[in-house]
């Protein structure tokens, strides 16, 4: 029995001895994966080592994600929009600040151009106006009961397309149509069946194969030019004599219009609205080409004229910039104002370049005049009105309690969350008399005391 006994620790020790023996192994041979696994858990564990990690490979993914799909910038865009909404309604001076350069060139560029198509807008005008050929124009207008503008568009007209049809070639279904502006369609359905029953006509009269087709028609002042393609084909409306290259523009854009509708074309029955994608190609189509007509010296009154809106349009431009700069001064001073401690702006308004403005203020706050001074607006165009009333503010009230009750040196007060706390050592007589006036202090809901000296509450 006791030979038992001394075998059991020698077992214990051999085990013990296979178990170090195991673990020293297990750690030469996966330490170095078990110390990898650990750093990459505590590098997932800290946020900020992660946020470090994604930091580096943000910009990659942002380039690579946009350069694959829409699906970034469709889910980035309400974020970017309310952002600049916020940033509009928080400081607009920021965004003004920053298109300010593109602004006044914009503007300038604009002015010119328009002040240049106005000139010789008004050179040609009083050419038709007080020339023979305008006088003719006139007695015309008259005569057919149409508008002088009228006249003189189409008598300077060279060539426009009004409007444009796209139609089926099997069924003489409308497929598309697009009008020029300031144009009053037909029914467009009414003119394709027409268009079809025409060459039908056309074709069973005159005994013509079935693939030659018609090409132009001619109506009054108005040409039909009708290009042909295996689906379909387009029909376009002519004022004026156009030139056989406008042919080509037609053929073009029936031919896009076959390659990229092939399938919708073949499988066509009756829906039209896959074909509402066309419209941009077949607007293409609607040209428009003005005569060109010999520029005439010009008259002293005209350039006197041209002087006077240049100048007008200067002073304008002028006034304009000064009022934006003052409104922008003005809103600036609104913003200082509704930042400061004890003022409150309840209404402002602007009539004619003065401002009014209607507020509360404390006696305690700032003088909003020295603000005006500061904001560079003139004084004198700033008319405003402060009534008076106390502020919440925690500084404000303080300084009340410590008018009011005027502690002795040896007592401290301060406030927090509308309680107002008095430390240090005071007679009884103003302990009393501070827990009788601290009621009539507005935003002081409670006191509480820890002086020596004071009788209890």
């Amino acid at each position: 029995m006791a030979d038992f006994t001394r075998e059991v620790p020698e077992n214990n020790l051999n085990h013990n001895a296979d178990s170090d023996e195991l673990s020293a192994l297990r750690d030469l041979l996966f330490s170095p994966e078990q110390n990898q696994l650990g750093e990459l858990r505590q590098r997932l564990d800290d946020p900020k080592r992660y946020a470090e990690d994604v930091s580096r490979v943000l910009p990659e993914s942002i380039l690579l994600r946009a350069s694959q799909d829409k699906q970034l910038t469709n889910a980035l865009m309400p974020t970017v929009e309310e952002a600049l909404q916020i940033s509009v309604q928080r400081n607009p001076r920021i965004l003004t600040d920053a298109i300010f350069p593109i602004i006044g060139p914009a503007i300038r560029r604009a002015i010119t151009s328009a002040i240049q198509n106005l000139i010789q807008s008004l050179n040609e005008t009083l050419d038709s106006s007080f020339s023979p050929r305008g006088l003719q124009w006139r007695l015309e207008a008259l005569r057919t009961g149409k508008s002088f503008a009228e006249i003189v568009l189409l008598r300077t007209l060279r060539y426009r397309v009004e409007q444009v049809f796209l139609i089926h070639r099997k069924t003489g279904l409308l497929l598309q149509t697009v009008v020029a502006e300031a144009i009053t369609s037909q029914d467009a359905d009414m003119v394709s069946s027409m268009l079809t029953a025409i060459q039908d006509f056309v074709r069973d009269s005159f005994g013509i194969q079935q693939d030659d087709t018609l090409g132009t028609m001619q109506v009054g002042e108005l040409t039909v030019w009708i290009e042909q393609g295996p689906e379909a084909l387009m029909a376009g409306v002519i004022r004026g004599t156009a030139p056989e290259e406008l042919r080509l523009v037609f053929q073009e854009a029936l031919e896009t219009i076959h390659v990229e509708r092939k399938e919708d074309l073949a499988s066509f029955q009756g829906d039209s609205a896959p074909f509402d994608a066309c419209r941009p190609i077949l607007e293409i189509c609607l040209q428009q080409v003005q005569q060109r007509t010999e520029v005439k010296k010009s008259s002293p009154a005209l350039w006197i004229l041209a002087s006077v809106l240049v100048v007008g349009a200067s002073i304008l431009f002028f006034f304009v910039f000064q009022k934006n700069q003052e409104n922008q001064k003005w809103v600036s001073y609104l913003e200082k104002l509704r930042m400061q401690p004890g003022l409150v702006v309840l209404a402002t308004t602007e009539y004619h370049g003065k401002y009014n403005l209607i507020g509360l203020r404390d006696p305690l706050a700032i003088d909003p005049a020295s603000l005006l001074q500061d904001s560079a607006l003139n004084p004198a165009s700033v008319y405003s009105r402060w009534e008076l009333y106390q502020s919440s503010e925690p500084a404000f009230v303080l300084t009340r309690a410590k008018e009011l009750l005027q502690p002795p040196p040896t007592v401290s007060l301060s406030l927090k969350d509308g309680t107002l706390y008095a430390k240090g050592s005071a007679p009884q007589s103003w302990v009393k008399d501070a827990r009788k006036l601290v009621r009539l202090l507005p935003g002081v809901v409670h006191f509480q005391e820890d002086l020596k000296g004071a009788p209890p509450t």
